[in-house]
């Protein structure tokens, strides 16, 4: 009797550990930028993981045109930005999370997309996370999608 009683007791405190784990992990992956994805299988610190994240999704690159700078995301998104959120939430990113805060976007020319103006493709990174991405013309006709959709 003593072997069953201690047996149910081990049963419960391992589910007991088990649902605090399940819901520790579930705090962790809803924080933003902390959900298992490419990125952070990617380190996308520097430009060779950036230059491979964007490959990833068939983006090649030249290297050599990287500009950057710190962008702050408007508090509130209308407009433009709405559309732009929306597109980005629409392959995986929510913009919405980094509302008002900092980040830096990087651009890159995008060698391998056909098209006759130069193609573009944009990267915002905040804490080594890839939140958001693009891939653009800036031709007055131009056009803007996704990162994660091919040509």
């Amino acid at each position: 009797m003593f072997t069953k009683l201690k047996s149910k007791k081990a049963a419960i405190v391992s589910l007991i550990i088990l649902g605090a784990l399940m819901a520790a992990a579930v705090m962790i992956l809803s924080l933003p930028g902390s959900g298992f994805g490419l990125a952070e299988i990617i380190d996308v610190s520097d430009i060779d993981g950036r230059e491979k994240y964007l490959n990833s999704f068939g983006w090649e690159i030249d290297r050599s045109s990287e500009e950057y700078r710190t962008v702050t995301l408007p508090r509130e998104f209308d407009g433009v930005m709405e559309s732009y959120a929306k597109m980005q939430y629409e392959q995986g990113y929510c913009l919405y999370d980094y509302a008002g805060l900092d980040c830096i976007q990087y651009t890159y020319t995008v060698t391998n997309y056909e098209n006759d103006c130069p193609v573009y493709a944009t990267l915002y990174i905040r804490n080594r996370h890839v939140i958001a991405g693009d891939i653009h013309s800036a031709a007055i006709d131009g056009f803007m999608h996704g990162i994660k959709n091919a040509q």
